[in-house]
C-alpha cells in the first residue's frame, strides 16, 4: 500500500533525532492525546535479554485465559506491524496509517524520536481498542526509555548484561541502574536469574521503593529437562509461591530451547500468577477448575508462536542440513546461543553468516563464535549503524577465524552459503535475520 510505505517512511525518517534520553517528549506528545497510558493495565518489561521471549511468554499465557491482550515489542524483525498487537493479530495498516496521521504532527512539534511516536502509537492503540491488559517492553534501558511513562501493575527485569553501553553504562551497575528505573513505588518486581551484583543492586532499589521483589529462580524450580534436536525442550516445573496451590507442573513442552529460556519462562509464570493476584475474576475460575491454571500454561506455551509470532530464538528453518537463524546481538545471547546448540546434540562446526551493529562489542561475539566456526560469511547491512564488512573481516581474521566470503549484499551472502549445502548458522543482529526473512530463500 502506496500510503503505508510514505507513512513509515516518514516514521523512519524520526531516527535523524537518535537515541534522545528523557521523558519529556513522550509525555508531551500523550498529554495531547489524552494520555491513554493511564487509562490502560500494563506489565512493564526491561532487561538486556529474554525481554521478548518473557512478554511473549506472558501475552500467551492471558490470550490463552481469554484476556483481550496487548503486545508492545521491538524491533521488529519483517513488518513494523509486528511491533504492536492485540491477540496475535497485528496493527492492521489502516489502524497503522490512521494513528500516524494523527500523531506525527504532534511528534514533529516535540521532536519526537522514532521509538517514541511508536510507543505513543501502542498506547493509544490498546486504549482505543478496550485491551484489558497490555504487556509493554522497554527499547533499551529503562530509566529514560519512553516506555517508562507507565505507572504499570507489575514490572519485570530480565537478565542484565553489557549491550548499549555507550548509553547505559561500561559496567553493570551502571546498566543496572538505568534497567531499575522502571521499577515503580510499591509496585511488585519479578527479577530473573541475574549475578549476585545485579540482584544485590535491584534488591535495594526495589526495598527503597516500597516494591515487593519476586526473584524466579528462588521461586521456580526446574527438573528433569530434557533438550531435543528440533530446538524443543521439555522439564517438570516445581513452584513457591503464596496463595499457589499447584506445586508441581509435569511434562510441560517448549517449543523453544536453551537454558536461557528456561529462566525466561519461570520470570513469565511467575509474572503471569501476579496477575492473577489481580484480577480476582480470572483467580477465582483457575480455582473452580482442577489443573485449569496447568493447563493454561501448557497451552500458552505450545501456542507461543501463533499468539505472539516469536521467531528467530534458536529457530531450526531446515533439518538436512541444518540451518538456524537467531536474533542474537550481543556476546551474552551468542553464548546462549552456543550453550543450546551444544546441549541439543550438535558437536559439529558450522557455516556462520554474520553481520553486526557497530556499537556492539563484536569481538567478544566473535572469539565466542570462533570454537564452532567452519567458516565464516560476512556481509553488509542496509542499515546506517551496521559495521563495515571491511572492519569485521580485519577483526575476524586477526582473532584466527576461517572467513570464506564478502560481500556487500545479503542476497549475496544467503546464495553463496546455501551453495555450501553445509550446516549453517545466521545470527548477529535483529536486522540480519530481517533482511534474510525478506528474502525468502528459506521458506
Amino acid at each position: 500500500m502506496e500510503k503505508k510505505k510514505l507513512i513509515l517512511n516518514k516514521l523512519f525518517a524520526l531516527q535523524r533525532f537518535g537515541i534522545k534520553p528523557g521523558l519529556e517528549r513522550t509525555l508531551a506528545l500523550l498529554n495531547e492525546v489524552g494520555n491513554p497510558h493511564n487509562e490502560i493495565k500494563t506489565v512493564h518489561i526491561a532487561g538486556t535479554n529474554g525481554k521478548g521471549s518473557v512478554s511473549s511468554f506472558i501475552a500467551s499465557f492471558l490470550i490463552e485465559a481469554g484476556k483481550n491482550t496487548g503486545l508492545y515489542t521491538s524491533p521488529h524483525i519483517s513488518r513494523f506491524n509486528e511491533r504492536i498487537k492485540i491477540n496475535s493479530k497485528e496493527i492492521k495498516d489502516k489502524e497503522l496509517i490512521d494513528l500516524a496521521d494523527l500523531l506525527l504532527p504532534i511528534a514533529n512539534k516535540y521532536k519526537c524520536t522514532f521509538f517514541e511516536i511508536t510507543t505513543a502509537m501502542a498506547f493509544l492503540y490498546f486504549y482505543h481498542k478496550r485491551v484489558d491488559i497490555a504487556i509493554i517492553e522497554t527499547g533499551m534501558g529503562g530509566r529514560f526509555d519512553a516506555t517508562n511513562v507507565l505507572n504499570p501493575i507489575l514490572s519485570i527485569i530480565t537478565k542484565i548484561s553489557f549491550d548499549h553501553t555507550q548509553y547505559l553504562g561500561k559496567s553493570l551497575k551502571e546498566i543496572s541502574l538505568e534497567k531499575a528505573g522502571i521499577i515503580k513505588q510499591k509496585t511488585p518486581l519479578v527479577l530473573s536469574k541475574n549475578n549476585e551484583e545485579v540482584v544485590s543492586i535491584i534488591s535495594q532499589i526495589a526495598k527503597s521503593n516500597q516494591s515487593k521483589l519476586y526473584y524466579s529462580e528462588k521461586i521456580i524450580n526446574i527438573k528433569n529437562k530434557k533438550y531435543y534436536p528440533d530446538f524443543s525442550m521439555s522439564f517438570d516445573c516445581k513452584i513457591n509461591l503464596a496463595n499457589q496451590n499447584l506445586k508441581l507442573i509435569k511434562n510441560i513442552f517448549l517449543p523453544l530451547a536453551g537454558s536461557h529460556q528456561l529462566e525466561n519462562f519461570c520470570s513469565a509464570f511467575v509474572a503471569f500468577n501476579l496477575i492473577l493476584q489481580n484480577d480476582k475474576n480470572l483467580l477465582n475460575s483457575f480455582e473452580r477448575k482442577p489443573f485449569a491454571l496447568e493447563q493454561n500454561v501448557k497451552q500458552g506455551l505450545k501456542k507461543i508462536f501463533i499468539n505472539t509470532s516469536l521467531k528467530a530464538r534458536i529457530q531450526l528453518i531446515k533439518q538436512y542440513p541444518p540451518i538456524i537463524i537467531d536474533v542474537a546481538h550481543n556476546p551474552d545471547a551468542i553464548f546462549n546461543l552456543i550453550q543450546t546448540i551444544e546441549h541439543c546434540g550438535y558437536t559439529h562446526k558450522w557455516d556462520i553468516l554474520f553481520a553486526v551493529m557497530s556499537d556492539k562489542d563484536y569481538e567478544k561475539m566473535l572469539l565466542s563464535l570462533k570454537d564452532i566456526c567452519d567458516g565464516m560469511i560476512l556481509t553488509n547491512l542496509k542499515i546506517e549503524r551496521a559495521l563495515s564488512v571491511e572492519i569485521l573481516k580485519a577483526k575476524a581474521l586477526n582473532i584466527g577465524i576461517n572467513v570464506i566470503h564478502t560481500t556487500n549484499s545479503t542476497k549475496n551472502a544467503l546464495k553463496f552459503a546455501l551453495g555450501r549445502n553445509k550446516p549453517l548458522l545466521i545470527t548477529g543482529s535483529f536486522y540480519l535475520i530481517d533482511e534474510i526473512l525478506t528474502l525468502k530463500y528459506l521458506d
